[in-house]
């Protein structure tokens, strides 16, 4: 935007990574089993995210009134900026991996299996505050 501010942005696409899912399963000898199809026949969401980020820089120079009255500029002794970023700015649940859970109880016929996704890192906000002598 000027000498002092700056800004940048990052959009990461990637197709879902592949895995292996049971095709059915079975009770044998009160065990749940199960059997796999092909090999990484099952694809994830595809992962995305967008990044944001802006980073305020202090003034190199700072204003100073000598004896005479007259206003000069010094060099600081330190530099410092403000780097301010959003990770993941629109908080979408990216798939790290799936697992099969199971609920209820085989025996009283209410027996469900389900495909659960955990995520990881969403909407991550920070404020950075770098110097140097």
């Amino acid at each position: 935007m000027n000498e002092r501010w700056t800004f940048s942005t990052s959009f990461v696409y990637a197709t879902g990574n592949t895995l292996t899912l049971p095709s059915s399963w079975y009770v044998q000898e009160q065990n749940l089993l199960f059997n796999y199809g092909a090999r990484n026949s099952t694809r994830m969401a595809p992962y995305h995210r967008l990044d944001l980020s802006a980073v305020l820089y202090s003034k190199p120079f700072k204003l100073v009134t000598d004896v005479t009255g007259e206003t000069i500029k010094v060099k600081k002794k330190f530099k410092s900026n403000w780097a301010f970023s959003i990770y993941n700015v629109y908080n979408r649940a990216n798939p790290f991996f799936l697992f099969v859970d199971n609920d209820g109880d085989f025996l009283d016929g209410d027996f469900k299996l389900t495909v659960k996704q955990v995520s990881l890192f969403p909407i991550i906000p920070s404020v950075t505050w770098n110097f140097e002598l």
